[in-house]
């Protein structure tokens, strides 16, 4: 099967759960024997960025009028060089640019999260009314593109709920698929010693690590409330915080009016390679999302890796850790709860699994092979029962 994949940015360059699971999800698409084109956008100052060879990127001027512009032609000239079975979008915004240049091709929505409400959360700082036309062209865009797909592929019951919730999707073309991560590189690691020297932390040490967006949405702010409470009673305990994003000055001001500056690490960006050692280090994984957490990549990441997670009870951590371990879960989104699991974990109250059967749980349930078959078993439903672009949002439910 033949399939051209929209997708945001390419991993190398923009890190994040949608890129880390198009570069995967592509990659084990053409190990399994199929073929397919990813398109994404890359910076106008890209030069001689070099890509794998399946991956095309696009360079887009500013603007929106301009964006679907450069998507029009770019679709235009891959639809006309190759045969294509299925296009499988999993951006509505890039994707939005093909409604008029495939209308016989089946298109298959790969949904990511409510990208629209997302933005909103995320753009508070924004003049309300400039946060508000944004709300309305982004959400407008998405209906747009959920209206002409044929199925769509959600990683969690809690995206499938926003898919039909927030835009009128029926539930019947929605498919619960969850992530996957590649085994073989998010490797098992028993001891953790090895990996805290590597990263010149003291073997005695409990290392909690969290591995997030520097965003709202993603609960940084509550841990380190939460870890402040922690450290009264385990000064054994350090923090480390993985990842990059706008709240970075402001969550560092937080650790130096917190007095924690001794003992949480905020590590910014790693390098790709390095991230499995910050996983096999940690004693424990937490995250602590808010709001809009569609499935969690990176608590699969560290499971894979032997680690223990600990989550919110919001979207798919609540699912992930609820099939495994009911007791990971926090008992609520709130410092104290989050506080009061961390500290159970440490003292032992809450006996953490066995790093094997962390591991193992993770072979049973999250790997790409899983993923890729029922994902083309998707696209052939898509291919056996698309009807023209034109016919496809006759049975189609009412937009709220």
């Amino acid at each position: 099967m033949n399939v051209l994949m929209v997708g945001l940015e390419w991993f190398t360059l923009r890190p994040g759960g949608l890129p880390r699971y198009v570069m995967d999800f592509s990659n084990a698409w053409i190990r399994s024997g199929h073929r397919t084109k990813v398109l994404v956008r890359v910076p106008p100052d890209a030069g001689s960025l070099v890509l794998p060879h399946h991956v095309r990127g696009v360079q887009l001027a500013s603007g929106v009028l301009a964006t679907r512009s450069a998507w029009k032609r770019v679709f235009r000239e891959e639809l006309t060089s190759g045969a294509y079975d299925v296009v499988n979008s999993h951006f509505a915004y890039y994707a939005w640019g093909l409604l008029d240049e495939a209308p016989d091709v089946p298109l298959v929505t790969h949904f990511h999260g409510p990208w629209a409400y997302e933005a909103r959360v995320e753009s508070q700082g924004r003049m309300a009314v400039r946060r508000e036309i944004s709300f309305r062209i982004q959400r407008w865009i998405e209906r747009r593109v959920y209206r002409h797909s044929d199925q769509f592929v959600v990683l969690s019951k809690a995206f499938r709920d926003a898919l039909h919730g927030l835009y009128g999707v029926p539930e019947d073309r929605i498919h619960i698929i969850p992530g996957a991560v590649d085994v073989a590189r998010f490797q098992f690691q028993e001891d953790t010693a090895p990996a805290k020297a590597g990263l010149r932390i003291a073997e005695n040490r409990f290392v909690i690590l969290t591995v997030r967006r520097l965003a709202r949405r993603m609960g940084l702010e509550l841990l380190l409330e939460a870890f402040a409470q922690v450290r009264a009673s385990h000064p054994e305990a350090i923090l480390v915080i993985v990842g990059d994003g706008a709240l970075r000055d402001e969550l560092w001001a937080r650790v130096e009016a917190l007095k924690l500056s001794n003992c949480v690490r905020l590590e910014g960006r790693v390098e790709d390679d390095l991230l499995p050692m910050y996983y096999q280090a940690a004693d424990l994984m937490v995250v602590p999302s808010v709001s809009f957490e569609g499935f969690g990549l990176v608590t699969v990441e560290a499971m894979a890796c032997g680690t223990p997670v600990m989550g919110t009870p919001v979207g798919g951590t609540e699912e992930i850790l609820r099939a495994f371990r009911q007791d990971l879960l926090f008992r609520d989104v709130s410092a104290v709860a989050i506080a009061e699991g961390l500290s159970k974990a440490i003292s032992g109250a809450i006996r953490l699994p066995g790093r094997s059967d962390v591991r193992e749980h993770v072979l049973n349930h999250y790997t790409w092979p899983h993923v890729v078959s029922q994902v083309a078993e998707v696209f052939q439903m898509a291919i056996g029962g698309g009807a023209p672009r034109a016919e496809r949002t006759v049975a189609f439910g009412q937009f709220m």
